[in-house]
Formats: structure tokens, sequence, C-alpha cells
């Protein structure tokens, strides 16, 4: 696999590359088989909330997920208006800790 490059709701670029993938993995095995909906979180989210340092939370509903329905979270940095990078993701059954800086954006 390569680097993954999706657009943000803020048009901004962002990465995922093999590395990071590979360190999300290591650390929630779960969303292994999910790449693509970890960066469908982050072109189509349902909600984007402001992270406590700086970071953006992308968050989507994933209905069919082989364990039920779950949201995809994913932690992102945007660094300029043309550059950013995921920094996590993870799948859960909630979404109380992803907002906890406030929702920033929503989709219509």
């Amino acid at each position: 696999m390569t680097t993954s490059v999706v657009k943000s709701v803020n048009h901004v670029r962002i990465r995922l590359t093999e590395e990071r993938w590979r360190h999300i993995v290591a650390r929630h095995p779960e969303i292994e088989l999910h790449r693509d909906r970890v960066l469908e979180a982050v072109k189509d989210p349902d909600f984007v909330a402001k992270g406590l340092h700086g970071e953006l939370k992308a968050v989507r509903l994933s209905i069919d997920l082989p364990m039920g329905a779950r949201y995809v979270v994913v932690v992102y940095r945007e660094v300029s208006a043309k550059d950013g990078f995921i920094i996590t993701a993870r799948v859960g059954s909630g979404v109380a800790n992803a907002i906890k800086g406030g929702v920033i954006w929503r989709k219509k």
C-alpha cells in the first residue's frame, strides 16, 4: 500500500501513510479491514469535532460493519490550508469522547 489522500470538509489534503496505518491497526486491530471507511470518514463525515490539542475529529456512522452499527472516529490535523495527516482512528459505539471539544461542522 501507499499513501492515501482525501480532502477534508475544509478542502485540505489529508494523508494516511502506510506507517501510520500500521500504527493505527496495531493499537486498534478491529479497524484493519476498514481503511476505506477511515478515509471516507474524513472525506464525508457526519460531523467534525474540535480536539483538545488542535486536532480535528471526523465522525461517521457505519451501519453495516460486521460488529454492527458503529462510529468511525478519525483524529487528524490540518497543518496548513493545503496539507494535513491522520493521527489515529478507531471504531466505537459512542461519540461522547469525540465531541468534548465541541462540534464545529455538521453534515446538512
